[in-house]
């Protein structure tokens, strides 16, 4: 049986002007890679990191709300 993909992007987070964020993605199933979107700010140490320290942007600060979201890819496996 090849279980489907699954995704959770971790609860929604508040931070304070000038700090970052840690994020708390999960993949399971069959996802084997996935990819932060969104946002103008800085992933580190990159946008497929699940757990990436997110940098908001000085537009996202003045803003006062950022929304990302977390993909991934959904193989096909063995079964069609």
């Amino acid at each position: 049986i090849d279980p489907s993909a699954t995704v959770d992007a971790g609860p929604m987070q508040t931070i304070c002007a000038g700090n970052t964020v840690t994020l708390a993605g999960l993949i399971g199933g069959s996802a084997t890679t996935s990819a932060w979107t969104g946002g103008t700010g800085t992933f580190n140490p990159d946008a497929n990191t699940l757990n990436a320290v997110y940098t908001p942007s000085a537009a996202e600060v003045t803003a006062g709300i950022v929304t990302l979201t977390l993909t991934t890819n959904d193989p096909a496996g063995v079964c069609n």
